[in-house]
């Protein structure tokens, strides 16, 4: 009952927030305080640990951002594991609200092609696009893909299939099917990192810089296109749907790179391998298991404050390691094509590319869809997946009428002569 109490006020004491933005979880890490870490880890709700400072000033680190400023593996892989714990308990509260909007949406299949473009030139080179046909019949989706890995610097193509089907493999679960092995393996949003995965990640994290993206819509504007020689508005077919063109501009994103943990050896170290792959290297993160990097060590603690908690609070002395902040603010813009012909609305489509939101791509869609378009429905939209790349992304096609063995139980099930692994090894 004591300890109860306890956590109910440390919890209180986690809602609150000093002058500059951080609250007792921030602090802790920023000044090193690994007792109370301690305790933090034991009575504090999960989503605390996702909270970000709230200063304009402070730019909005997370306490992942601070555990590895402050350079002890320990306490990342410790954050890292409540953070990974409170997805995981979000999804699953979301599950039964998925399958519900699942059961009210019509059934359809929807092809849909995407690609991703840069204007680095050597970049482009290893850019994917695909392909992929979106299956839905009940509270079933099947998702057909023909991207299966990154390996040798190229990426490999073959038939995947991704499966959600609640009733049969559980609503935490997704199957992904490779028929040219005849095997699967089941993916749980309950399943944790193994912990040679959880080591890569987080020697990962403090071999490189810690980076806070903002993404700035107040000034995006939608401009129609207009043909060159008539200046009519452009409109074209996109698939079977005729659609009007339109201009966006005014999307923002700024971006600060904080490297208080890492040595001077260590940044070198970071833009020669940049500047290696720019010139037509290896591309960093992505070829290989990434154990050839070597295990950074541990950081000691900051030197204690000079000054008073009190002059901290009153004044803004800096505490804990002295900041290396870089900063840069990149502009986009593209194009969309609206239809009034789809018979989706994009509500819906937002509520199935929820299902996949762990999926970088249909995530950054989704986002992208809900910052208030032109009339109609996005049948091309161009848009930003990462600073230096772009996705352009069509809807080829769209049916309300399931080809006949989608309409089947057996179409959202793994054959039963096929093998279940632990890892699919489509490398």
């Amino acid at each position: 009952m004591r300890l109860r109490g306890w956590r109910k006020k440390l919890n209180l004491a986690l809602e609150l927030f000093d002058p500059h933005g951080l609250n007792a979880l921030h602090l802790a890490c920023r000044l090193g305080r690994l007792q109370y870490l301690d305790l933090f880890l034991v009575l504090a709700n999960t989503h605390f640990f996702k909270s970000r400072t709230r200063d304009p000033a402070a730019l909005g680190w997370t306490v992942l951002d601070e555990a590895v400023i402050l350079g002890n593996r320990k306490y990342i892989k410790l954050v890292y594991l409540m953070l990974q714990y409170h997805q995981q308990k979000r999804l699953k509260e979301r599950e039964l609200q998925i399958q519900k909007s699942l059961s009210q949406t019509i059934d359809f299949c929807i092809t849909i092609k995407w690609l991703f473009r840069s204007w680095i030139p050597l970049l482009s080179r290893y850019l994917p696009s695909d392909t992929c046909v979106l299956y839905k019949r009940g509270n079933c989706v099947r998702l057909d893909s023909t991207l299966l890995n990154f390996s040798q610097n190229s990426w490999k193509r073959g038939k995947i299939t991704v499966l959600y089907n609640p009733e049969k493999y559980g609503g935490e679960n997704f199957v992904f099917v490779v028929p040219s092995l005849k095997q699967f393996s089941v993916s749980s949003i309950d399943k944790p990192l193994k912990p040679s995965e959880l080591s890569r990640e987080v020697n990962s994290l403090l071999s490189n810089d810690v980076i806070v993206t903002k993404m700035s819509t107040r000034n995006m504007q939608y401009t129609p296109m207009k043909r060159l020689i008539s200046r009519h508005r452009k409109i074209d077919k996109v698939g079977k749907y005729s659609a009007t063109f339109y201009h966006w501009s005014g999307m923002y994103l700024k971006i600060f790179k904080r490297r208080d943990h890492l040595s001077t050896e260590q940044v070198s170290k970071n833009k020669h391998v940049l500047s290696d792959f720019y010139t037509g290297g290896v591309l960093p993160g992505i070829s290989g298991d990434g154990s050839g990097r070597s295990r950074v060590p541990d950081l000691k603690c900051p030197d204690e404050p000079t000054e008073s908690f009190e002059d901290y609070i009153t004044c803004g002395t800096p505490v804990g390691r002295p900041m290396k902040i870089k900063n840069q603010t990149k502009s986009f813009k593209g194009c969309v094509a609206m239809s009034d012909q789809f018979p989706l609305s994009i509500e819906k489509l937002c509520e199935i590319l929820e299902l996949f939101s762990n999926f970088r791509l249909f995530n950054k869609l989704k986002n992208f869809l809900q910052r208030g378009l032109p009339p109609g429905f996005p049948v091309y939209i161009e848009m930003p997946v990462f600073p230096t790349v772009q996705g352009q992304i069509t809807m080829e096609d769209f049916s309300m009428e399931l080809p006949p063995s989608a309409k089947e139980d057996f179409f959202y099930s793994v054959p039963e002569e096929f093998e279940k692994v632990e890892d699919l090894e489509v490398g």
